[in-house]
C-alpha cells in the first residue's frame, strides 16, 4: 500500500477527531500555571443582561458588569491567546493585555457584537506578542492542563505541532471557527475580512493541517 496514501487516510481521521473530539474538550482547559498569574473564572454560560448592556453599565459605573464580561469571555480569550501564540508565559502576558485594553478602551465600543470587538483586540495583541517570541515555538500544547480524558495523548501533540505550522492568518481563523464557534460573519468582522475570505481561509487551514498531520503521523508509522 502507498505509504503517501495511508499517510494521508491517518491524517484524516486524526483531523475529523480532532474537530469532533478534541476541540470540544479543550473548550475547557487551561494550564495549571494560570492560577497564579491569570484567573480564569469557572466556564459560565451567557445569562442575563446581553453584552452591550454590561458595557455600557460599566462604563456608567458599575464595575460588577465588568466581571460578568470577564466571567463569559476569559476562558475563551485565553484559549485563543495561548493556541494562536503557542507559549504559555507570552498567552499569559498577551491575555492581560487584552483585558486591560477593553477597561481602558471601553468608551470606544460603537455597539454591534461585543465579542467581536473583544476578538479583534485579542488578535492585535497577538500580533504584537507574536514579535516577541522565541524563535522556536514550544511544540508542547500550551493550552492543555495535564489531563487528557479519553483522548490519544500523542494525537494531542500531534495536532498541537500541525497547528503551530500553519501561517498565522489561517491559524488564527481556525482557532476561531474550531475552537471558539464564530461564524463566518463573526470571524470577517474581526480580522477585517470579506466573508467569502474567511470562508477559504478556513477551508485552506483544514487542508493545510491535514497535510501537517499526514507528514507528522508518516514520521512515527514509518517512511
Amino acid at each position: 500500500m502507498d505509504r503517501r496514501r495511508t499517510g494521508l487516510e491517518r491524517a484524516g481521521v486524526v483531523t475529523r477527531r480532532w474537530v469532533s473530539v478534541s476541540v470540544a474538550l479543550d473548550r475547557s482547559r487551561v494550564p495549571p500555571c494560570t492560577e497564579s498569574r491569570v484567573k480564569l473564572p469557572p466556564a459560565s454560560a451567557p445569562c442575563g443582561p446581553d453584552d452591550a448592556a454590561l458595557l455600557q453599565a460599566f462604563c456608567n459605573g458599575d464595575p460588577s458588569a465588568f466581571q460578568v464580561l470577564y466571567g463569559r469571555y476569559a476562558r475563551g480569550v485565553y484559549r485563543f491567546c495561548a493556541r494562536l501564540l503557542g507559549d504559555a508565559a507570552l498567552a499569559e502576558d498577551a491575555f492581560q493585555d487584552v483585558w486591560l485594553r477593553v477597561y481602558e478602551h471601553r468608551r470606544e465600543f460603537r455597539g454591534g457584537s461585543f465579542r467581536v470587538w473583544l476578538f479583534r483586540i485579542a488578535q492585535r495583541v497577538c500580533i504584537n506578542y507574536r514579535r516577541r517570541r522565541l524563535p522556536e515555538p514550544l511544540e508542547e500544547d500550551p493550552a492543555r492542563d495535564g489531563s487528557d480524558g479519553e483522548e490519544d495523548p500523542y494525537l494531542r501533540e500531534q495536532v498541537q505541532r500541525a497547528l503551530l505550522r500553519l501561517p498565522e492568518s489561517l491559524r488564527t481563523v481556525l482557532l476561531l471557527r474550531e475552537y471558539e464557534e464564530c461564524s463566518y460573519a463573526e470571524i470577517a468582522a474581526i480580522l477585517g475580512i470579506e466573508e467569502g475570505t474567511a470562508r477559504v481561509r478556513v477551508y485552506r487551514a483544514r487542508q493545510l493541517l491535514r497535510k501537517w498531520l499526514a507528514l507528522l503521523l508518516q514520521e512515527r508509522h514509518g517512511r
